[in-house]
């Protein structure tokens, strides 16, 4: 970025304080965008062309625009661990060890969560029911199912 010219400097200097309206409108901590934000509204000034709009608007889309930027940068800084990570070759062989493509990509469809508590709370039923326990409680199960299949049908 070349150097703001006098008028520059000058209309920065009195508009500063959009860059604190901005961060509190979007309830940003001023000590971790208070540095981009001023990047942002310095190149802003020194694009801005009186003739096309107010120079409020315009400090506000570049904040904006800027923000997005830092967001989407955010977002893609997410690393992979190691240990999720699998060489091509081991998922095109057929190799005994090859995961099947379907385990690797996610379904969106499916709570994971209640998928798991749902698994930890039958394993723990499992320990701690006897035999004969387990077989009235899947009897009742089964019973309410076919009731409700009644129902729906």
């Amino acid at each position: 970025m070349k150097a703001l010219n006098d008028k520059q400097k000058i209309l920065a200097a009195q508009n500063h304080n959009l860059i604190y309206t901005f961060l509190n409108r979007h309830h940003l901590s001023q000590d971790e965008y208070y540095g981009d934000m001023a990047e942002a509204y310095c190149l802003a000034i020194a694009s801005y062309d009186e003739r096309k709009g107010k120079l409020s608007s315009y400090i506000f889309v570049s904040l904006g625009n800027r923000l997005k930027n830092i967001y989407r940068g955010k977002r893609f800084d997410k690393v992979i661990p190691e240990e999720l990570l699998y060489p091509l070759e081991q998922l095109s062989t057929a190799a005994e060890n090859a995961l099947p493509i379907y385990e690797l990509i996610p379904d969106h469809r499916v709570n994971v969560e209640n998928e798991v508590f749902t698994r930890l709370a039958w394993e723990q039923i499992r320990r701690e029911f006897s035999k004969e326990e387990m077989d009235v409680l899947l009897n009742v199960i089964n019973r309410e199912q076919t009731q409700l299949g009644l129902l729906l049908a």
